[in-house]
């Protein structure tokens, strides 16, 4: 018989939370790849953060690692979520106010980086108009709809060891590169108030050339519209372009470990749909959470996979009562009704 699975949002995430006091993270195609831990600790929670082998994917699926957790993205999926900030967030608060007190008006437009980070919409930044250059739209675009192919996914399903069942379903759904896009990228896009910037003449013929095509497009959006911006990247590389171009730019630093800390319940929401989108699937206890799945009807879906009954009993009784309560506040909006 197959194991049950419901639909939900990332914010109903929290009716799965609630019947835990703890609760591990893996990636199930490789035993005991553990990610981390998360217990209840008053009104938040605290994270434990393992430490895994990431290299383990290039020795158990050769020519495929591309397609499986890296440390680096595990460590984005923390920043997404508001888990970790960036090191000199602070100084870039500080020196938004003397970016603001400018006689002309100023605008603060992100590189691809800064949207896949999802930074925007989680700053005092989200309520601006946010000008979003035609090459980084145009990255986000051209990623979005890459797919496994047969070939791909026999080849990974031969290699697994264990959990084989959850490759398959993957053939024809988004592979990592694309998830990233459409699930980081595109999300952030969304809630953001966009300015879309022209394309300059012309196309970067590389990788290389694109961080020079985006400074060129703000440059003449500059121009044309008779403003300031200032482009935020993660990149280094980039400050030593904006410096020749003249163009104004400031460069987060992503932090280089994840410290273990307390977290909100929104931001561990934000965590587990970032680590089950960017993955494609993790395990949490007996639950398997898909980010990709067919008929995902829109960005913020996730589809769980339960592994014992009771526990999907459970969660389902708790479903339906807060989907009817949610109902029940859409057609009565009252104060009384605030919950």
């Amino acid at each position: 018989m197959p194991s049950p699975e419901v639909t939900i949002t990332v914010k109903e995430l929290q009716i799965l939370f609630n019947i835990f006091d703890f609760f591990e993270i893996t990636y199930p195609l490789v035993d005991d790849f553990h990610l981390l831990d998360v217990s209840v600790d008053d009104n938040d929670y605290r994270i434990k953060v393992h430490t895994p082998d990431f290299k383990v994917f290039d020795t158990e699926f050769p020519g495929y690692a591309d397609e499986f957790p890296a440390f680096h993205e595990f460590k984005e999926c923390f920043l997404s979520s508001g888990c970790i900030k960036y090191d000199n967030v602070n100084d870039f608060e500080r020196l938004y106010k003397n970016f603001k007190d400018r006689n002309k008006r100023i605008y603060f437009s992100p590189d691809t980086n800064i949207l896949y980070h999802e930074f925007l919409s989680s700053s005092f930044l989200k309520q601006e108009k946010i000008p979003i250059a035609a090459t980084v739209n145009a990255e986000i675009i051209d990623a979005m709809n890459f797919k496994y192919d047969t070939r791909m996914i026999d080849a990974i399903y031969r290699l697994a060891k264990i959990n084989q069942d959850l490759v398959r379903p993957m053939y024809n759904r988004r592979v990592k590169k694309s998830r990233k896009a459409a699930y980081f990228a595109m999300r952030e896009k969304k809630r953001l108030v966009p300015i879309e910037v022209a394309e300059v003449n012309g196309q970067p013929v590389n990788y290389a050339q694109k961080d020079l095509f985006i400074i060129k497009e703000l440059q003449k959006f500059m121009s044309d519209s008779n403003v300031d911006v200032v482009l935020l990247t993660a990149d280094r590389a980039v400050l030593d372009l904006c410096s020749i171009t003249n163009l104004e730019c400031f460069v987060f630093n992503v932090p280089a470990r994840i410290e273990t800390r307390n977290c909100s319940a929104s931001s561990i929401q934000e965590l587990i749909f970032g680590l089950a989108t960017l993955f494609g699937f993790i395990k949490l206890d007996p639950v398997i959470i898909f980010g990709e799945f067919s008929n995902k009807n829109n960005l913020d879906e996730l589809r769980l996979q339960f592994k014992n009954d009771k526990m999907h009993a459970q969660f389902m009784k708790d479903l339906r009562i807060c989907r009817r309560l949610m109902d029940l506040k859409k057609t009565m909006p009252t104060k009384e009704m605030d919950f």
